[in-house]
């Protein structure tokens, strides 16, 4: 079993309030906890309007297989409308070691 993680750093230009950005996160994070069956939290900048971190973890049987999940997860958040990806940290590690 191998845990992957990720951490988005992604940039909202539209969002002019909190109410915005939050329309903007929920589509995002509901388009991948659908699509991908992962966890998935928005982890900083919670009172920044138009910046924000989003946490995804998921668990697979190998490490090809998380990386590959996590590099397409991290396809979608950057053709994702309404924002801008600015950083994405991936990382795979099996428990334990």
């Amino acid at each position: 079993m191998f845990v992957g993680s990720a951490e988005f750093s992604i940039r909202i230009p539209e969002a002019h309030s909190l109410k915005q950005k939050r329309a903007v996160l929920r589509s995002l994070t509901g388009l991948i906890k659908g699509k991908f069956d992962c966890a998935v939290a928005e982890v900083g900048q919670q009172d920044v309007w138009q910046r924000a971190t989003i946490g995804v973890a998921v668990v697979a049987e190998t490490h090809f297989h998380a990386e590959r999940l996590l590099r397409e997860i991290e396809r979608h958040v950057e053709s994702h409308p309404g924002s801008d990806l600015i950083a994405a940290v991936l990382d795979v590690a099996k428990p334990g070691e």
